[in-house]
Parts: structure tokens; C-alpha cells; sequence
């Protein structure tokens, strides 16, 4: 897949968080095991990242960020963004859960989030997810604090979550259930 060009500070930083990604998910991996989690699917990385050099006709260089294309990439799917979109038609508490748990393993430091690519009954395989952090690091698709209290705005802890014993924190909302009785209140008093 070809992107947008970037300059090589950002490309260097877009590769720098795809490592610290590569380096979360078997974590979560290894945990759903010890959890014996087992009916919850695995989530897989596909980060074969590359970079290509283009120079222009003043001699200004280009750099473009490449990666191959999934396998039954016709049935790629999008679950959610850098800003709070959750895509309900195909929504997934395991991936979910894995931007929820990111958040608590990294201290609220940052959330991994923008995922999508392909999903099988047993699996999914990530491709060019995003993080969001508390630090201006990852390139220019970190929204920071605003994209992480985006994130939990609309996140619903889940039995996954429940399971893993993930915390609440100062960002998120109301729970479906909660939003719920309140409407309810509200409407019928």
C-alpha cells in the first residue's frame, strides 16, 4: 500500500511506533494465555514496513512508507480510529480490550488504536494501527491526550475487559448500561 509522502523525521517516527506496537501485542498474547482466554481470538501484527526514497526534480527527497498487501485484503475492515470512531457494524471487544489494556500496561502513557485489516474466526491481522501518547512521539497521527480521551469516550468495558481486570480511568464515560438508565430516568422520570 502507498500513502501519503513524508519527510524522514516522520518516517522514522511512523517505524518507531509500529516497534513499540510489534513489542505490545505478544505481551497481550502471552497474557491471554496465562488468563486462558482461549476463546478469544489472537491478534496478529502484519508491520513489514519499508521505506523508499523518491527525490524530486529540485533534488528535495521523498519518503514513502510501504508495506505489502494482506492476504483476502478484500475483506479488510477498519474498527476504530486516532479519534474515537468505533465501527459497530464489525465492532470487536478482543480489539477493544487490546486498546484498553495498552493504556493500563503502559501506566496511561499511551493507547494503541486505528486498528484494521483482515479477521478469520480465530484471529486478526493488524495492519498500520497508530498510538496515541502522552509525549509528541509517533508522527503526526498522535492526538495525545485528546485522542486517548476520544478513545475511551466511546469504549464500553466488555467481558474482556472485565476478565483482564481493567481499570477506569478519569477518561472515560458512562457505560451502555449507564447511559441507559440515566436516558431512562430522564425520559420516564
Amino acid at each position: 500500500k502507498i500513502g501519503n509522502f513524508f519527510n524522514e523525521a516522520t518516517s522514522a517516527l511512523i517505524i518507531n511506533a509500529k516497534g513499540v506496537i510489534f513489542f505490545l501485542s505478544p505481551v497481550y498474547l502471552s497474557l491471554r494465555v496465562f488468563l486462558k482466554f482461549s476463546m478469544i481470538p489472537q491478534i496478529r501484527l502484519y508491520l513489514q514496513v519499508c521505506v523508499v526514497q523518491e527525490f524530486q526534480n529540485d533534488g528535495t527527497p521523498k519518503y514513502y512508507n510501504l508495506e505489502t498487501l494482506l492476504p483476502d485484503y478484500e475483506n479488510f475492515k477498519k474498527w476504530n480510529t486516532n479519534c474515537g470512531y468505533v465501527n459497530e457494524k464489525d465492532y470487536s471487544a478482543t480489539l477493544d480490550a487490546f486498546c484498553h489494556w495498552t493504556y493500563d500496561f503502559t501506566n496511561g502513557y499511551l493507547v494503541v488504536v486505528d486498528l484494521q485489516g483482515i479477521s478469520t474466526e480465530d484471529s486478526y491481522t493488524l495492519t498500520d494501527p497508530c498510538i496515541n501518547c502522552m509525549e509528541p512521539k509517533f508522527g503526526r497521527t498522535n492526538l495525545g491526550a485528546f485522542g486517548m480521551q476520544m478513545f475511551f469516550k466511546t469504549h464500553n468495558c466488555g467481558d474482556v475487559c472485565k476478565a483482564m481486570s481493567l481499570k477506569k480511568n478519569e477518561y472515560m464515560g458512562l457505560s451502555i448500561r449507564e447511559r441507559v438508565s440515566h436516558y431512562k430516568t430522564k425520559i420516564f422520570g
